[in-house]
């Protein structure tokens, strides 16, 4: 593992709105845009992260399963 540390590879499963490609995290371009929702949502409307979830459930988005997002997602 500390080899692809070193080496600037991934080591876990990405994070929403990240794929791994060729070893390496890569933005996601479908979930990218939500993440940055996101974080405008949460530093910029100061909306608390349940209300995100909730928010971004009611527009629809999904995570990489396909389900609506939950507040899990977002923590």
């Amino acid at each position: 593992m500390t080899d692809k540390v070193f080496k600037g590879e991934a080591i876990t499963i990405p994070p929403f709105g990240y794929d791994i490609v060729d070893r390496k995290y890569a933005i996601n371009p479908k979930e990218g845009p939500i993440v940055q929702e996101i974080y405008r949502l949460y530093a910029r409307d100061g909306l608390p992260m349940m209300a995100i979830a909730n928010k971004l459930k009611e527009l629809g988005y999904t995570n990489k399963e396909g389900n609506p997002i939950e507040l899990l997602l977002i923590k």
